[in-house]
Parts: C-alpha cells; structure tokens; sequence
C-alpha cells in the first residue's frame, strides 16, 4: 500500500518530536522550526525529567500504601507426590516466582513478605520480611525453594528439602484456622524492633488442594481476622486458590465462605482455581508438566494486589488535590493508581457522563492499570473524555487523551474525542519508562487529529529496546489523519518480509486481501502473520478530500485466524455501507505477555457495491400531499416524488425492483394473510440522462450503477389512488383493498440480487366519506331498495377513508316527491361497525343494509334518499332508483350533493329493524 505524502510524514513526525521535547526536556522549543526540532529529537542529550511528570522510580514519599503480605500454603498429608503429584512444589516454586518479577511483588520497601505452612499445626517458613530491593526478593525467593520437596541447584539450603515434603499418613489435618491466626499474627509484628506500624493494606494469599479439615471453623477465623483488621483500620484481604484437585474434591462451594471481603465491598476476596493436569497426577515426580500452573497461580497474586477506584465525578480537578467525601475525578483515579504502583481498576460510576480536562490527565505510569469506561453487565455508553477543553501547555503538557507510560495496562470502552494528537497513546517518554503488553479495546476515538491510536519506541537517550506487544482491537475510529499509527510517521507500505523492528514490531498488516460477495454477505481472504488473528472493518465514512477511497470511519465487524502459513477466510462479513473494508493483523504472542497489532492503513481494499439512497428534499420518507381519491387511477407528475440512488462502493452495483409493500400499522391492515402487494396505488419509474423516464417494475431488467456521485441514477414514485372496491366479510383484505387518508407503504429494491434496502412512502387521501357502486365507482353509486310484504332493505355501499363517519339519515319519497313522515329516521353507522363481525379497517370500503318492518307505509314509497354525515354535518348522498312507473315523478325526487333536508315527524311510524355492515 501507498504511504500517506513525504510532507504529511513530516508535519506528523515534526509533531511527535516536538511533544518528546516537552516531556522530558527542562525547556520547551516551541517556535523552533521543524528542521531544528528534529536536529534536537537527534542528538539531545538525556533530557531532564520536569517535575511536573515523575519518571518511574520518582514516586512521591508516602504515595503507595504499603502492603503486608502473607503466603499460606497446604503441607497436609493429602498432598503427598503419591496423591498429588508435584502440587505442593508447583505452591512454593509460584511464590518464588513472584517474588523474582518486580511487576507482580515490588522491590521496593512497600510489600512485607510472610510465609506460612499448614497441616496438623502450623509452621512459619518465612518470617515477616521486607522487599526493599531485587537481592531482598532473591534470599527469600531461596528460603521459599528450600522448603521443596526437590532440592533447588546451589546447595545453600541448611537442611534436606525432603524433610518438609508432606506425607501421606504422618500429618492427618488440614487445619487452616490456625495458619490464618499465625499469619495474621505474624504480620502484625513490625519488620524491625523500633518500627510500630503495620502495613495499612494485609493481603492472606491462601493455596490448597480445599480439604481442609476445619472449614468451618475456619471461616468463623477468618471472619474474626477482618473485623480485627477493621478496627485497626487496616484494609485486609483473604484470596484461596484451589489446585491439585478437580471439582468433586476441592469443596470450592464451602472454601468460598472463607475468603473476604464479601461483596459489595471494592474488593472482594475470590476462590481462585487451577485446574488440574499431568503436574498433578499421582506420583507425578517430574516438574517438567507444572511450568504452566506456576505461571497461573503467580498471575493471580497480580489479583490480589488489585485495587479499585471508583469515579465518582465527572468535575475535572486540580493535579495532586485529595479526595474530599467520595468525589473522586478521572484525574484523581489516575493519580492515586499510580501511586499504587501496582495493579489497579479504574471504574465509573453510573452517573458519569462527559469529562473535559482542564490540563493533560496524568500518563498511567504504574503496570496493571486497568481503564474501564463501561462497567457492569447493563452498561449501554463509554464515559466520554473531550479534549476540546484541555489546555495541552499545562501539567505534563502532552496532548494525548489517555497516555501510557507503562506495562499491562488496559484501556477499554473508552470515547475519547477532540484531542490534538492521538486518542490514545503507547509512548515511553522518559528514560526508565517500561512500555508493551498494552491492551486497546473497544474504545471510540473520534476526531482526534492525528491518529486514533499510536503506538511510539522508546526515546533515543533510553536503552534503546522497542515497544512490544500491544494489542489494539474493536475500536471504532474516525476523523483522525491515521486511524493506528505505529511510529508516528503516517500510514506506511508493508516491508517485504516483515523484518524491520519498531513499535508493536512494525506488524505488516494483511496482504493480497481479496472480497468476494456472497448473497448478501461476503468473504475476505488473504494472507497476514502466521497463527495469528486479523481483524476486519467496515469502512463507514471515506475521507472526502482524498480522490483516492481512504478510510475516514471504520468500525469492527469480524476477526478470523491466520493458519501456519499466514493464509486467512472470513466467511458471512456483514455488509459494508461504503463497500469498502479495512483489515488489521494481531501476531501470535511472541512478546510473553501479549501480541502484537499492525497499522490500521487508511487505504482501503475494494470490497462490495453500496447503495446510497438520498430521497426527494433531503427527507427521511417520500411525502405525497392530501389527494381526492378519483374512481379510476390517475398518473400525474404533479402527484409524483423522486428518489436517487448512488454507488459508493467499489464494484458496480445492481439495482432491481422488488415490490411495493404496504406498511401493516394499528388499524390499516388485518394481518389475516392478505397481500400486502401496494402497486395498485403506486407505481415506479426510472430516469435517465436524457429525463426520459420508462417504467421500472418486476419485469424490468435491472440496471448497473457505477460508483460515484456523476453514475447515480434517479427514480420516480408516482402516487394514483383509486377508491378500492368493497371485500366480502370472508375475504382476506389486501393492500388493493385499504386505501386509509393516511399510511405508509415501502419500495424495496434488489441489490445486488438481494433484497436489502427500501425508500419509505407517506401518502395521504383525502377523509370526507363516498358513496360508490359495488365496484367503488363514485359517480354511479346509487342506493338500493327492496320491498317484500311488510319488510324492506335498503342498502348501499360506502368508502370512508379515516372511518369517521358516525351517522346515517334516511328520507322515504312517495310518487309525488314528499317524504313520508318517521319516527328515528337515522341509524348510527359506528355501532354497526362496532357490531360487524369482521372488523371493519380504516380505508376500507363496505355495504350497509338496513331492514325496515312496516307495510302500510312501505307500500307506499317509491324512492329513498340516504345521506350520510361526520358529526353535524352531511358528507354525501344518494338516492334508490324508483320503483313507480311515473318516471317524470322518480326524477323529481333526485337530491342534490350536500343538500341539508328538514323533515317533519308526523305520527305515521316506520319500524327500525336492523343495521347490518358487510
């Protein structure tokens, strides 16, 4: 792939080297030109450490908590090589492991350190020690092996290991209450005769195989322990792990009411399980199986150490201010994380939302930090951290959202926006900074305006090692000049073979990556690190001042897995919405601790067609103004909307027409299996450059577009309602046969072959109720009267498109034109419809029959006139043909459209009998 322009690299580096030199330098060149800023970047010398920024190892008196530290391990008789294998030393062997690595027990005077075995009675091994340096950790890492059942090389233990290896039989119990009792009894003692205080913060890291003799007693212990703890005003904290033996054995239910504190309390205390395999096999006399239990068991003491802190608030405030009733801001989390010097979870409350730094928030300078911006299972937004306010000058005067200056940090579903230079940054500004093992996860980095993430080396005048292993994943980011940035030069070509080193390895990331459409999915394939992973993006949004497809917004769709030879398929790839993807590479785990990601290059690989539909107006729906619902259909461009459809994708793209489908809302439509087909009342057309227009429906062919703005084609909906004839009660309603004043219909388009897109359609008749015929004619629609001996029916079929009209009025005529004096010469609509078996829907039509009983005055009437009214008000009328032979007389009695009719209400009275809509 194509770098990004020899200036652009330039203006990118010039900008790091210049943020190294406010770091670390004792003065800032801030109206230096570019050429002496990387002069300087070349051949400083080993810049001064402001104070304003503590390098590692510059920690503030009094800033970490100290932490006594107590080892309780099992010697009971059921650890025996013939029962457990090598499980007793894998307890002893992780301890002094974990004592040799400073990342997971400091060396530097805040951890005390205690060890203490149990079986029948307890024993201390390790007397309250502390680690002050790398030679105190050594000689009790050698005290601890010594107790093995295997002798450590170097000959230096005073007595034979063997000695102190358990043995079946010879120590019956598993008494943990007395260890718990003897350790904290143990730490409670000062490290050296003049000194009184104990730690603030106890830690009982507890191991067995959790047949303990004394479960019970033993919580009731532990349950003592803390509320002396507490009164003493120290943090304590009781972890127990569990191996050498599977579930049926390790009575993890019941050790579980031992360890403390309980929830909700920050930190919990946790049953911690290593599940067992050939290390733990009886008889096992090799330690050759056990270098994976020993690594996992040493990791959990990293648990223990963990402290929580909590954002309370989302106030920035001052550097270095304390924590005043529980208000504790991102800044203040940071700094007292540090502090730690040790592993630490920064969560947020519920309640925060926006944080906007005054100044730089303080680099995570302490290992096993962990960032969490969306905490709990029923999170639903990142906290947001906006620099649009931070005044980059101030403070350790780095323009970065989140800095790391450290190892095993994890930064995770944060949104970090409008920072100067990256949303998040990897740089190991001063000297003695130890970068790499970093984790970037799930974050959204917006419009920060160098790069989403960047990962930097160490600076010339440290020991000159690279910053490895930094995994970035499932970020989505956007507006940034490089969305990763490994180096800070801008997005770079692949090397051939990968062999360079750099940042996170300078990772190639994945060649020959190829798409290909499958329905409506697609496959990518290619080839990247062998054994590794890639993850795929969908572009979201190209960068529009590029003529070349660069990605501006991208967003994580999938990962697949490299096999031994680099070769990758990613099968079922949603969609793109631009066509176009991006494809990150993750290396296996060469680096310990974590792998190494590639660059996320803006140049994107071509990947399917996609359709860009921009409606009429700008809008959301194609709106049609309020019609009159004719008796036939007409087309008119007045009555028409259009639509257009451009291909920002890669591949041409293929448009056909589907359907037109009514949109089933409340009342508009029985879901009873009629067909929501809507062609009756819409039709489609295609445009074309010359503005012709010829019709676009199932039987055309469909039609290519080329990507870009100049090929999108353009498309015209026209709307011709016609009132719909009235259904029978049993027939299933379709779309033909609702028109309602108001509803929604779609135009769904094949894509590519597929159904996938649609243009929404908001249409409008107009409400006053019709007469109409039984074929929903308006103009010849005329009322029927049949008369029998003493019954008559008179019927009539009526189109009501918002189903409001409430009252029907009827005027019987003798030959002569006057009408024949009722009682209740009106009925009301709505509760016949009410009454309707099958429910009558809006913009349906329907058949009313009213049944009269009374044959004197039925014998003497020759027409009827029926209106019907919404309210007061008449809406229509109509009149039965007659059925008296003075054809000159029958003529006369025709009413006029709208006419209000008074009517007299002699005695005479006509029987109503009932009111039937069908």
């Amino acid at each position: 792939m194509a770098s990004l322009s020899e200036k652009l690299r330039f203006s990118v580096f010039s900008e790091i080297a210049k943020d190294r030199l406010t770091h670390c330098a004792a003065r800032r060149a801030r109206n230096m030109t570019i050429m002496a800023l990387l002069a300087l970047a070349m051949i400083a010398a080993p810049a001064t450490r402001s104070a304003d920024q503590p390098c590692p190892g510059e920690k503030k008196s009094g800033c970490a908590v100290k932490v006594d530290l107590a080892f309780i391990i099992d010697r009971s008789g059921s650890l025996d090589i013939s029962k457990r294998g090598q499980t007793y030393d894998v307890q002893l062997q992780a301890i002094a492991t974990a004592l040799r690595d400073p990342d997971l027990i400091p060396q530097n005077g805040s951890v005390a350190v205690a060890v203490v075995a149990f079986a029948d009675e307890p024993t201390i091994l390790v007397e309250k020690t502390e680690i002050n340096s790398a030679e105190d950790a050594e000689a009790v890492a050698r005290r601890v092996e010594c107790n093995k059942c295997v002798a450590p090389p170097g000959g230096f233990c005073p007595e034979p290991p063997t000695s102190f290896c358990p043995v079946f039989g010879l120590s019956q119990g598993s008494f943990f209450g007395k260890a718990l009792l003897l350790a904290d009894k143990e730490l409670n003692k000062p490290v050296t005769p003049d000194a009184i205080n104990p730690a603030r913060r106890r830690i009982f890291i507890a191991s067995t195989d959790g047949g303990l003799t004394d479960l019970k007693e033993s919580a009731e212990v532990a349950n003592g322990v803390e509320k002396a703890s507490k009164t003493e005003g120290i943090i304590a904290r009781l972890d127990i792990i569990l191996l050498g033996a599977d579930a049926e054995e390790n009575n993890e239910g019941e050790i579980a009411n031992i360890v403390f504190p309980k929830p909700p309390d920050d930190l919990p205390g946790r049953v911690l399980t290593i599940k067992p395999d050939n290390c733990n096999a009886p008889n096992q006399e090799s330690f050759a199986d056990c270098a994976d239990q020993v690594t996992e068991f040493a990791n959990f003491i990293r648990v223990a150490f963990t402290r929580d802190f909590k954002v309370t608030t989302d106030a920035d405030t001052p550097p270095n201010a304390p924590v005043i009733d529980g208000a504790r801001s991102l800044r203040q989390a940071i700094e007292q994380a540090n502090c730690n010097d040790g592993p630490a979870t920064i969560t947020f409350d519920k309640n925060v939302k926006i944080i906007k730094p005054e100044e730089p928030l303080p680099a995570l300078t302490a290992p096993d930090i962990k960032i969490d911006g969306c905490s709990g299972e029923d999170c639903l937004d990142s906290v947001t951290i906006d620099g649009s306010m931070t005044d980059t000058t101030k403070g350790e005067a780095h323009r970065y959202g989140i800095l790391i200056r450290s190892t095993r940090v994890s930064v995770l579903r944060l949104r970090i926006i409008n920072f100067e230079m990256a949303g998040i940054a990897v740089d190991p500004v001063c000297p003695f900074d130890k970068v790499g093992g970093n984790r970037i996860e799930q974050n959204r980095l917006e419009d920060n305006k160098e790069a989403g993430v960047l990962i930097l080396d160490p600076s010339p005048d440290s020991d000159g090692s690279n910053n490895f292993g930094n995994r970035i994943s499932s970020n989505t980011i956007s507006g940034s000049r490089t969305l990763i940035d490994l180096g800070g030069d801008g997005p770079t070509a692949n090397d051939p073979g990968d062999l360079d080193e750099g940042p996170n390895r300078l990772l190639n990331f994945p060649e020959n990556v190829v798409v290909a459409q499958i329905g409506d999915s697609a496959t990518i394939t290619g080839t990247a690190a062998p054994n590794g992973e890639v993850e795929i993006f969908e572009v979201v949004r190209l960068d529009p001042s590029s003529d070349d497809p660069v990605a501006d917004a991208v967003r994580p769709l999938t990962t697949a897995l490299t096999d031994g030879n680099g070769a990758f398929s990613a099968t079922g790839v949603p969609p793109s919405s631009t066509g176009f993807y991006v494809v990150t590479a993750t290396d296996a785990i060469p680096d310990g601790i974590s792998a190494n990601t590639s660059e996320l290059n803006n140049l994107v690989v071509c990947g399917l067609a996609a359709a860009k539909i921009t409606l009429e107006g700008g809008n959301d729906v194609l709106e049609f103004e309020p019609v009159v619902a004719p008796d036939e259909a007409l087309i008119s461009m007045t009555n028409s909307r259009t639509f257009t459809v451009e291909n920002t994708g890669c591949q041409p793209l293929s448009v056909g027409f589907a359907s037109i489908t009514r949109e089933v809302t409340n009342r508009t439509l029985p879901t009873n299996g009629g067909n929501l087909d809507d062609s009756k009342f819409f039709t489609v057309s295609i445009i074309d450059a010359q503005e012709q227009e010829k019709a676009f429906n199932r039987e055309s062919e469909p039609i290519l577009i080329h990507r870009g703005i100049n090929n999108a084609r353009r498309f015209r909906v026209f709307f011709h309602p016609e009132i719909p004839a009235p259904a029978r009660s049993k027939d299933r309603l379709s779309a033909s046969n609702v028109l309602p004043n108001n509803f929604r219909s779609k135009v769904f388009l094949n894509l590519n072959g597929v159904r996938t897109d649609s243009v929404t359609i908001n249409a409008t008749v107009d409400g006053r109720v019709r007469f109409i015929d039984n074929a929903g004619n308006a103009e010849t629609a005329q009322a029927q009267f049949e008369h029998s001996g003493n019954d008559a029916t008179v019927s009539f079929f009526v189109y009501d498109s918002d189903l409001n009209a409430d009252k029907v009025e009827f005027t019987f005529l003798d030959k002569n034109g006057n009408a024949l004096p009722v009682n209740n010469p009106s009925i009301s609509l709505q509760e016949a419809i009410r009454l309707r078996k099958v429910k009558v829907v809006v913009g349906q039509s329907y058949e009313v029959r009213q049944r009269f009983t009374n044959g004197k005055v039925l014998s003497k009437v020759c027409s009827v006139a029926v209106k019907v009214f919404e309210g007061a008000a008449p809406k229509d009328d109509t009149e039965s043909a007659s059925r008296c032979s003075r054809r000159t007389v029958a003529q006369s009695l025709s009413l006029n459209k709208n006419r209000v009719t008074t009517i007299s209400l002699p005695s005479l009275r006509l029987a109503f009998d009932r009111t039937e809509v069908r």
